[in-house]
């Protein structure tokens, strides 16, 4: 999630932020906020631990180690939120939305160092969006893995890029502080170590196959 968020005490796997998609709760253990600030940035990120493991939805996981040469402008990515759809229409928020968008930049230098500028020409994250994911496909098995977290953009740049910031980047703070190893392939330092948990990722829409074994060997 992002810093600049509300704590929350439980997670819902829904299509609707207001209960009407269905779905089910699950009660929070704790969350914790990234401790440089809660402004748009690359220090604006925060997790939230569940009460107890939900194990029926495949893992979608982060963009580690040597898979980060994928994280380049002009890659194709996917974004996911419950915020508005209408910019001046508040109301239109709340149920989940994905629209499929490029990296525009990998930030490497400055203040914003540390983050990517993700959609534009119509398509980028907005308000109720904060802490959502962008994901990338990977071309050899079809799998998704999410790379960046939304923090915020230009409010009078509706639908440009937006700065998310990158997950391969708090990894280790996040490991750390939860206790949950949420990098299945690969030590906390970016090498290649697969436990029995690297695999069977979500493949879902077009799915091609669920095997990610091989690493960055192919």
């Amino acid at each position: 999630s992002a810093a600049h968020c509300p704590t929350v005490t439980q997670g819902r796997f829904t299509e609707s932020a207001g209960g009407g998609g269905g779905g089910r709760t699950v009660p929070g253990e704790f969350c914790q906020k990234g401790p440089g600030g809660q402004s748009v940035g690359p220090q604006d990120y925060a997790f939230c631990k569940l009460a107890s493991p939900v194990t029926d939805v495949p893992l979608t996981p982060v963009v580690y180690g040597c898979e980060t040469d994928i994280l380049q402008a002009g890659q194709p990515a996917v974004i996911a939120g419950f915020g508005q759809t209408n910019a001046n229409n508040p109301q239109s928020a709340g149920t989940k939305f994905y629209g499929e968008t490029t990296i525009n930049q990998v930030i490497n230098s400055g203040g914003f160092a540390g983050m990517i500028a993700v959609g534009g020409g119509g398509t980028g994250a907005w308000q109720g969006d904060s802490g959502g994911p962008a994901y990338v496909r990977y071309p050899n098995d079809g799998s998704w893995h999410a790379f960046g977290i939304v923090s915020g953009g230009n409010p009078q740049d509706i639908g440009g890029p937006v700065y998310y910031v990158r997950m391969d980047q708090i990894v280790e703070w996040v490991e750390q502080n939860s206790g949950v190893d949420i990098t299945p392939c690969f030590d906390a330092d970016g090498s290649w170590n697969p436990n029995p948990e690297c695999g069977e990722f979500a493949t879902t829409p077009d799915a091609t196959g669920n095997s990610w074994n091989a690493g960055c060997s192919e």
